[in-house]
């Protein structure tokens, strides 16, 4: 492929993050200003129960993640993207073992890692721990692994391997993960609903971009970020299928609020002094940067030691 056309599927792919940017910037306010409406006509509504609570930055997530969602479409039919390009050309080939894999290895190295934090007292039990608390964390997980790894290891490293090839491909890939996830939007308090305007939504795209002027949390976090996009590209590669990269991002997701849930921070975890090794969830710090890098080297070595059984059984199918 040209260069030009290689340049063209990169702007391309940074065009549609900076429009999904935008659209949020424009159509948050008056979103956020119908639903206050709503809620003061109808207090304690399914409107007042589901939205009541959140600030405008919430309102501004949720719409960007609309506009991703939607955006998804048009960059399909510019790209003529197939479909074995976003889902993989093993899709449908042991999906479900992909899949509970990946959860499995994921889930459960970051919950052993999480529990040798707090034998080393940089976290500590919370008083009532809620163990059984474990529908929100899955419907989480779920959720968040169907539709990032669609959108990242499905859609645009689809794109650009096609256009770039698989190294370079993977590593643009891997770069947009990490930069669109170390946004950071604003906390509730930092706007009042009250002080909300029609340009507020500008307001907030500067915010995002706060934390890559902290260069110790930059390091800290980025790190890791990069480590996940990587691993996740590389098992999606590696496969052929978009269902390993499901199963780990939803073990990952699934891990960090289900363990949120059980731990409180230490004193000398707040004061910083396990950094860069620890940080105040688990995927800040160093540790978690070697154990997703773990967890990647395990999943793929197991796919291969695999994937002899599986050519077996799909060339018995096929006699």
């Amino acid at each position: 492929m040209s260069t030009p056309s290689k340049h063209r599927d990169l702007l391309l792919i940074g065009g549609y993050f900076v429009a999904i940017l935008l659209f949020a910037a424009v159509v948050t306010p008056p979103v956020f200003f119908a639903a206050q409406k709503i809620i003061a006509a109808s207090p304690g509504g399914w409107i007042d129960q589901f939205l009541g609570h959140r600030a405008f930055p919430a309102y501004f997530n949720r719409v960007g993640l609309v506009a991703a969602l939607v955006g998804l479409w048009p960059l399909f039919r510019m790209m003529k993207m197939r479909k074995s390009e976003v889902l993989g050309i093993n899709a449908s080939r042991h999906w479900l073992h992909l899949f509970v894999t990946g959860f499995v290895f994921a889930a459960g190295l970051l919950l052993i890692m999480g529990t040798a934090f707090i034998q080393v007292d940089a976290y500590r039990m919370k008083a009532e721990p809620r163990w059984l608390d474990l529908l929100s964390p899955i419907t989480s997980a779920l959720a968040v692994g169907m539709i990032e790894e669609f959108l990242f290891r499905g859609a645009i490293l689809g794109i650009l391997c096609r256009s770039l090839g698989m190294k370079a491909g993977l590593f643009w890939t891997t770069l947009f993960f990490a930069v669109v996830h170390f946004l950071k939007p604003p906390d509730d308090e930092a706007i009042a609903n009250a002080n909300v305007t029609w340009t507020t939504g500008f307001w907030v795209i500067p915010q995002l971009f706060r934390g890559f002027g902290q260069f110790e949390f930059f390091v800290e976090e980025f790190l890791t970020l990069s480590a996940v996009g990587f691993v996740l590209g590389w098992v999606r590669l590696r496969t052929g299928s978009l269902w390993g990269s499901i199963g780990l991002h939803a073990g990952w997701v699934f891990g960090l609020k289900y363990f949120g849930g059980l731990k409180n921070n230490t004193k000398a975890l707040k004061q910083g002094d396990w950094i860069p090794w620890i940080g105040e969830n688990l995927k800040i710090g160093l540790a978690p940067f070697a154990v997703v890098l773990l967890t990647g080297v395990i999943m793929v070595w197991w796919h291969r030691r695999l994937s002899g059984d599986f050519k077996k059984d799909i060339a018995s199918r096929r006699s």
